[in-house]
């Protein structure tokens, strides 16, 4: 869950540097300096040395960007799974909570 959040993060947002991550996610920068310390040595994510002037950029490798897919693919199919029998009514309460719920995060 961890490297899917990271991966999704580092995806979503061009440019990002850790200490993005960091922030976005209210982590200690120590904390993510060895998250992202695991996904160069496994080769899901780079620094893109490119961008000079704006600390190192990362971004995901070609094997990320698999992992995540992947990653993805997986979540969707348990989401599938856990809501199969519930009504067209049901689905949208549910998605509707979890938008009030979310927005509730951004204030």
């Amino acid at each position: 869950m961890v490297e899917h959040s990271l991966l999704r993060f580092i995806a979503d947002t061009p440019g990002a540097r850790a200490t993005d991550i960091a922030e976005a996610f209210s982590l200690n920068r120590s904390t993510v300096s060895r998250q992202v310390g695991t996904l160069l040595d496994l080769g899901y994510a780079a620094y893109d040395d490119s961008e000079a002037g704006r600390g190192r950029v990362l971004e995901l490798t070609k094997l990320g960007q698999e992992r995540l897919n992947a990653s993805a693919a997986v979540h969707r199919t348990a989401v599938i799974e856990r809501l199969e029998g519930w009504s067209g009514e049901q689905i949208s309460d549910f998605a509707a909570a979890l938008e009030r719920y979310n927005e509730a995060d951004s204030q």
